[in-house]
C-alpha cells in the first residue's frame, strides 16, 4: 500500500468518525430540544415562548406582562445585557420581592396615643412609666405624685 493510499484511508476513517460524532450531538440536541434565544430588538421582545411566559407567571407573584414592558422601557435607555433570559429572571425576581413586601398586612387598628399622667395632653415621653407632656416634664423628673384631673 502506497503512502497516498494510506492517507486516503486515514482521511476516510476520520471523516466517518466526525460524522458519527455529529449524529450523536444532533440526537442529543433533538432529544433535549433547543431553547430559542431571548432577544430584545428595536424595543420588542423576541424568542419568549408561551411556555416560558406561563412558567414566569406561575413562578413570580407580579404582573409579568407589565414587567416585560417596564424592562423594555429600561433597556431602551440603558446598557444592553449579554444574556436577556438571565436579565429577565433577575428583573422578575426583584419585582416579585417588591410585590411580596407590599402584600404584608399592616396594623388595622392604630396604636392608642399615650397621654400625660398630669393632664389630658398627648405624651412626648416617659420616665419610669410616668408619661409627661412639655409642661409636666419636671414633675415626671421629680417623680411628683400623679394628680390627674377628671
Amino acid at each position: 500500500m502506497g503512502e497516498e493510499e494510506r492517507w486516503a484511508k486515514v482521511r476516510l476513517i476520520v471523516r466517518e468518525e466526525c460524522e458519527e460524532i455529529e449524529r450523536r450531538i444532533l440526537a442529543v440536541l433533538e432529544k433535549h430540544g433547543s431553547k430559542p434565544k431571548i432577544e430584545f430588538v428595536n424595543g420588542q421582545w423576541l424568542g419568549i415562548t408561551p411556555e416560558q411566559l406561563s412558567s414566569w407567571k406561575v413562578a413570580y407573584a407580579c404582573d409579568v406582562d407589565q414587567e416585560l414592558k417596564l424592562a423594555a422601557a429600561w433597556l431602551t435607555s440603558n446598557k444592553q445585557p449579554k444574556n436577556y433570559a438571565r436579565f429577565m429572571n433577575a428583573w422578575l425576581s426583584r419585582s416579585n420581592e417588591r410585590s411580596l413586601i407590599r402584600s404584608i398586612p399592616t396594623r388595622s387598628n392604630p396604636i392608642p396615643k399615650k397621654t400625660c399622667a398630669y393632664c389630658p395632653r398627648p405624651s412626648i415621653g416617659d420616665i419610669g412609666l410616668i408619661h409627661y407632656c412639655h409642661e409636666h416634664f419636671t414633675n415626671a423628673m421629680d417623680r411628683d405624685p400623679v394628680k390627674k384631673s377628671a
